[in-house]
């Protein structure tokens, strides 16, 4: 009898830190809060702060804290106007840049239960789409097969998600690379320069603009002036104004040129009654 009462005691305790470990291992992490960011205003940010090249390669760094304050408040938006069951309660989620990958972590309560759900993503471009790659899901620290969630849930999960709007935004420029550090993204690109014409410049003028472009092109001061000129028109996109901030680096830059050049500029910006935007070029101090 003591031996069967010894095996008893024995699975009951083996049992108990199985289940302790387990409620252990499945607790979500703490959620990070960031404060929120409105999306038009991280793109000028991100644009003011890159020196945009439309002759040559560029770099963006995107931080952990951007993707977040960004983001997170959006999708969250989303999330709490579903209708979640009565006894799922939704705490809020992150992204956990890490190196080589993302971690989506998010917190759970189910009953009196706090989970966590997580899912491990990798960025990947596909010729004009961009998307991510599911590598795993987690319930806390433990790895979900997939099949079994499928199984659970009746349907089949895509290991690849593509993000459909993101197409017109690639059709601007063309990543070359995309890195991922911990706490950081870095993104290697080359401006699609015909197309950022076609979105930002008028029929009119088109055409006008592409031989500034080449016009400027031959000399580092001319490339700076115009990669100025983009960088001002992106801007003006998204405020809906030519910042005066830029215009004052543009007519620093338009003093830098050559004369040739500038003489050469000036004849076609008013033979094409070019936008009013660049009168401020014809000051006599410039």
């Amino acid at each position: 009898m003591k031996i069967f009462k010894k095996v008893f005691l024995g699975i009951v305790l083996t049992l108990f830190i199985l289940i302790a470990v387990s409620l252990v291992l499945v607790r979500p992490d703490s959620i990070k809060t960031f404060n929120e960011t409105d999306p038009n205003l991280f793109i000028t940010n991100l644009i003011n702060n890159s020196r945009i090249n439309i002759f040559g390669e560029n770099e963006i760094l995107i931080e952990e804290t951007d993707l977040n304050s960004v983001l997170v408040p959006q999708i969250t938006k989303q999330i709490n106007i579903q209708e979640l069951p009565s006894f799922v309660e939704f705490n809020g989620f992150f992204f956990d840049v890490q190196p080589n990958s993302i971690m989506l972590k998010s917190s759970l309560k189910i009953g009196f239960l706090p989970i966590g759900v997580n899912a491990n993503v990798s960025p990947i471009i596909n010729d004009d789409t961009i998307g991510v790659k599911l590598n795993g899901i987690y319930l806390g620290k433990l790895p979900l097969p997939l099949s079994l969630i499928e199984k659970i849930s009746n349907s089949e999960i895509e290991d690849v998600y593509y993000i459909d709007n993101s197409k017109e935004f690639l059709n601007y420029i063309k990543i070359k690379e995309l890195l991922i550090n911990e706490n950081k993204i870095f993104i290697d690109f080359v401006t699609n320069n015909n197309a950022i014409i076609d979105k930002f410049i008028d029929n009119e003028h088109k055409e006008t603009f592409k031989n500034i472009l080449s016009l400027l092109g031959k000399t580092k001061e001319g490339k700076k002036f115009a990669n100025d000129i983009v960088k001002a028109l992106l801007i003006k996109n998204f405020e809906g104004e030519f910042p005066q901030e830029m215009k004052n680096v543009i007519a620093e830059d338009f003093k830098s040129i050559d004369k040739a050049t500038k003489s050469k500029l000036i004849y076609i910006l008013l033979k094409n009654n070019f936008d009013n935007n660049f009168n401020f070029l014809f000051d006599r101090k410039n």
